[in-house]
C-alpha cells in the first residue's frame, strides 16, 4: 500500500537517501568519482523532502498534480546545490 502525499517518515527519508546514493553512484561509476557524488546526494535528498512538503500542501489540496510536484522538487534540489556551491 502506498502512503499519503506529504507524509514524512524515517523509513521513507532513509529510503530516499538510499535511492539518491544509488543514482549518484551509478552516475559516478560511469563518469568518475569526485565531488559530484555529494552534490547528487544533496540534490536528491533535498528534492525528496521537498516532494513531501509539496505533496502535503499543493498536491493534496488539488492545486497541482503529481507531475507538477515532481518538476518542482527536481528544481528545488537543483537550486539547493546551486545555492550551496555559490555560497562556498
Amino acid at each position: 500500500m502506498w502512503g499519503e502525499n506529504g507524509v514524512v517518515s524515517l523509513e521513507g527519508t532513509l529510503l530516499g537517501l538510499l535511492g539518491s546514493a544509488v543514482v549518484a553512484a551509478a552516475y559516478c561509476a560511469s563518469v568518475g568519482w569526485g565531488p559530484a557524488f555529494g552534490w547528487l546526494l544533496l540534490a536528491g535528498t533535498v528534492g525528496n523532502l521537498a516532494d513531501s512538503v509539496l505533496g502535503a500542501t499543493l498536491e493534496r489540496r488539488g492545486y497541482v498534480g503529481n507531475n507538477g510536484v515532481n518538476a518542482a522538487n527536481t528544481l528545488v534540489g537543483a537550486l539547493a546545490v546551486a545555492a550551496v556551491t555559490a555560497w562556498t
